[in-house]
């Protein structure tokens, strides 16, 4: 009896002190997150199925709460509050103080057609956006000659004045360059042009030009007999006689690459004013079109006739358009072919030519075709309507090369007969007889400003001549062979010539040469 009494009271006593309700945390422990606070939370049926009902956990307050409440953390004194360190946010003035704010530009460009290329002072500096326009920051003050250049667009070139600290803005518009419509008209007359020499002109122009010899490259195994320099004037390329094509880098004269692969002797080759294309011949009546950083054939433009023997259908001879849409090759077999670029196809031929084609070039507005013969004539054709415009007669020899001025009033050629000439496009007449040279003068070029005109001979030197006077200004010598190919860079500060002597010697100009020594 006095058992079932002791263990009643003991139950009794249990239940006097037990709590009516869960224990509720400190006050001194952390909040929950204001997203736990606003945000529902999703109950699972598993989760429901769980969670012990709350008579069960008011009257077992041992029960630990959910996982998903955070456990209060012990605090170092009763009743402190526990501190978070929270990294601190940077102010908006400190934020200004670390932006870098960039220099203003010098000259801004804008109203033109997107790619443009813009060159300041004959050098490319760089090309407009989508949106037409370009920024130039590194230009020093003082007057500057801007050009923009476009496919299929007419050059525009004017002098700009940058102002220390200032931007100069110019809206350049670029007037379209209306192509050609082919069409045929047989029958096209002919005009003989009798030459004639007016009265000496007195030059009123800077100083003439400097070059000195910077470096020899020994570069082909055979003549090098054709030399042509990328649009932007770093690299150059070189055919030669020993049927491989090299690239070179004009500034250290490292060779880049080399095409091997189904050459013959190369003849000539031409860089597309765009720098899109390389167009090589190859002594042969195929014409490649090239890959212009690799040499890699993308397109071959065959003819349709066989080939046969040295007269009978051998490509001397290529040039392209200056909007790069068409490419003309002279022909041994009297002919000259204009192909579409884009397309691989023959577009028209040229004919009613007496004798084999052997150097051709076009105008700067791509309007007019200039050809040279073993006939010892020039013959200048519309390209339009395939019609010959001037007959220009005057040489006592083969003419081995032509070549427009850069402003289009100009036509030079080179001869057999040791002589250059100038030609008067608007009337056809004769201007100068360039005579210096103690051989047949077999390549010629001119400056990109037009004012100097370079040729080589076969008496192995190159000499530079003023255009405006016919006078010749300074003689390069120092190939041991003759002089199969000169060209001009587009900037004006490279002259190159190439040899049969398998050389190809870098010229430069004297006012951005070391004038201390030669390095060959």
């Amino acid at each position: 009896m006095l058992l079932p009494l002791l263990y009643f009271a003991i139950i009794r006593s249990r239940q006097a002190t037990a709590p009516s309700s869960p224990a509720v945390a400190p006050a001194s422990g952390p909040q929950m997150p204001a997203e736990s606070a606003a945000q529902p939370q999703s109950i699972s049926p598993e989760a429901t199925e769980a969670r012990p009902l709350e008579s069960e956990r008011s009257s077992h307050p041992e029960l630990s709460p959910p996982a998903s409440l955070p456990l209060p953390l012990p605090s170092s004194q009763p009743g402190a509050e526990s501190t978070v360190a929270v990294p601190e946010k940077p102010t908006v003035e400190s934020q200004a103080a670390q932006v870098i704010r960039p220099a203003l530009p010098a000259l801004v460009i804008q109203g033109a057609p997107p790619e443009t290329q813009i060159f300041v002072d004959d050098q490319l500096v760089a090309s407009t956006d989508p949106a037409g326009q370009a920024s130039i920051s590194t230009l020093s003050a003082g007057q500057h000659r801007l050009r923009l250049r476009l496919n299929g667009y007419r050059d525009y070139d004017q002098g700009v004045y940058v102002q220390p600290g200032k931007t100069s803005t110019i809206t350049a518009k670029l007037d379209l360059l209306e192509l050609p419509t082919l069409r045929e008209r047989p029958g096209a007359p002919v005009l003989a042009v009798t030459p004639a020499i007016p009265a000496a002109v007195t030059s009123t122009r800077f100083s003439p030009p400097n070059f000195a010899l910077d470096r020899t490259l020994k570069a082909h195994s055979g003549w090098v007999t054709a030399i042509a320099f990328s649009p932007d004037g770093q690299r150059l390329a070189s055919g030669s006689w020993d049927r491989t094509v090299k690239f070179w880098e004009v500034t250290s004269g490292e060779q880049l690459s080399i095409v091997a692969s189904k050459m013959k002797e190369v003849q000539s080759l031409a860089f597309s004013r765009d720098g899109h294309w390389l167009a090589t011949e190859n002594s042969s009546n195929t014409v490649a079109l090239r890959d212009p950083n690799t040499g890699q054939e993308i397109r071959a433009l065959p003819s349709d006739k066989p080939l046969g023997t040295l007269g009978s259908n051998w490509v001397y001879s290529i040039a392209f358009s200056p909007d790069g849409q068409w490419l003309a090759s002279g022909v041994d077999d009297k002919t000259v072919r204009l192909w579409d670029v884009k397309t691989g196809r023959k577009v028209r031929d040229l004919t009613g030519l007496r004798r084999p084609v052997i150097y051709i070039a076009f105008s700067p507005d791509g309007r007019l075709l200039a050809t040279g013969d073993d006939e010892k004539t020039i013959r200048v054709w519309d390209v339009a309507s395939g019609e010959e415009i001037y007959k220009l007669n005057g040489h006592k020899k083969l003419v081995n090369a032509v070549a427009f001025s850069p402003d289009g009033r100009w036509l030079a050629s080179a001869s057999a007969d040791k002589t250059l000439k100038l030609w008067d496009l608007a009337t056809g007449r004769e201007v100068h007889t360039l005579a210096g040279h103690g051989s047949s003068v077999t390549s010629l070029a001119f400056s990109p400003d037009g004012q100097w005109l370079v040729s080589g001979s076969w008496d192995k030197t190159v000499k530079i001549w003023d255009v405006e006077t016919g006078r010749e200004v300074q003689t390069l010598s120092g190939h041991d062979r003759p002089v199969y190919s000169v060209a001009y860079d587009s900037r004006g500060h490279w002259v190159a010539s190439g040899s049969e002597d398998g050389t190809i010697k870098l010229w430069r100009l004297g006012n951005t040469a070391d004038q201390s020594g030669v390095r060959r």
